[in-house]
């Protein structure tokens, strides 16, 4: 099982959580990790090519298919890192006790850009301390 889904370009830009294993076996961290990114920064300004936020796995109108946002698309960032550091107090992580991990990713400017930009994001709004392997 995989959660995915952050930026719409010709298809989505996903980071991929292994599920099986602690601390992305928790649903809770996986869903605050997703509500703490600001995805209209990493479409507008990390990437700046009329990429635009998605909150589905699914480009919209695919195959004809409209696809209803989640509810949190609505809410506004203050609300979404609220919601996501509740989700991590929850699953057990907070100031003296910091979700840490390691992100892989890969050589394309791109890629590294969004990895900074969301590392970033997450340290900012959660705390969280991400360690960046480019591979």
């Amino acid at each position: 099982m995989v959660h995915k889904g952050w930026l719409e370009v010709e298809h989505n830009y996903e980071n991929l959580f292994n599920t099986q294993k602690t601390p992305f076996n928790d649903i809770r961290v996986r869903q605050a990790l997703n509500l703490a990114l600001d995805k209209t920064i990493i479409s507008d300004k990390v990437l700046g090519q009329g990429q635009k936020a998605a909150y589905n796995n699914t480009p919209p109108n695919t195959g004809g298919m409209n696809l209803k946002q989640p509810d949190y698309a609505s809410w506004t960032l203050a609300k979404r890192i609220e919601r996501a550091r509740q989700l991590l107090k929850e699953a057990g992580y907070n100031r003296n006790n910091p979700l840490k991990f390691n992100l892989l990713y890969n050589t394309s400017e791109g890629h590294t850009r969004i990895a900074i930009a969301v590392s970033s994001m997450w340290k900012k709004n959660l705390g969280v301390d991400v360690v960046l392997q480019n591979q």
